[in-house]
């Protein structure tokens, strides 16, 4: 393969975020139990969420603006200030939430960087994800890091070309086959999988199995021999 550079997804791939959204949810559908069913609160923050990808983004601004909004639905815009002071206070403890690792990350990134040169690659509010690479603590393990609003072919055309990567020469490593496996591979890297415990339904996709340059390990620690492996298979 002659693998040079690789880039890494943060979220759910080096530490966990899904469920802090999950738990989140869960909250929000026992604070505004009263007002409706479970079914129809959880249902109706999804497709708020859902529609609001592209005004807002990804993150925990955004799901705490869906979820005001869609209490604002289900209360008929007359939210109760005790809920609105709660809803706001949930959206702020996300963002105070620490940054917990994945295990084996630690052990994965010091063997990578032995080999390689390392990106991070991840989506979502600048401000946000960069706090996260702070908390966690693996900024230093990376040559470079980039925080973009969303993940597509021609993002990953920009990236590659601004940090002077050859497509032919990286490998794009993440949980999620929407943002960070199709894409790369539509790009021309080469693309490593790493399945997370939870997925969230609006990252879900096809794996591409007919794809020569796909690939997929079960945990973040096998990864530095898996790329080993494949490389001096070429």
């Amino acid at each position: 393969m002659g693998i040079k550079t690789v880039g890494l997804d943060a979220d759910d791939t080096l530490w966990h975020n899904e469920k802090i959204f999950r738990e989140a949810e869960q909250y929000f559908v026992q604070l505004l139990g009263r007002c409706a069913d479970n079914e129809i609160i959880e249902r109706t923050l999804f497709s708020t969420i859902a529609r609001n990808l592209g005004l807002y983004g990804y993150g925990f601004k955004s799901f705490t603006l869906s979820m005001i909004e869609t209490a604002s639905h289900l209360y008929n815009k007359v939210i109760p200030s005790s809920k609105m002071r709660e809803i706001i206070s949930l959206g702020q403890s996300l963002m105070d939430k620490p940054v917990n690792l994945i295990d084996g990350v630690v052990e994965g990134l010091e063997a990578l960087r032995k080999n390689y040169r390392l990106l991070l690659i991840s989506k979502g509010d600048l401000v946000e994800q960069n706090r996260k690479v702070e908390k966690s603590g693996l900024k230093s393990y990376f040559d470079g890091i980039e925080i973009v609003s969303h993940k597509d072919k021609p993002v990953y055309e920009e990236l590659l070309k601004r940090n002077r990567v050859d497509g032919n020469e990286f490998v794009m490593v993440g949980n999620s086959l929407k943002s960070d496996i199709l894409p790369a591979l539509e790009a021309g890297a080469y693309a490593v999988y790493i399945p997370y415990d939870i997925t969230w339904v609006h990252e879900m996709a096809e794996e591409p199995y007919d794809n020569a340059r796909y690939f997929k390990v079960d945990k973040f620690a096998d990864l530095p021999e898996f790329l080993k492996m494949i490389d001096h298979k070429g």
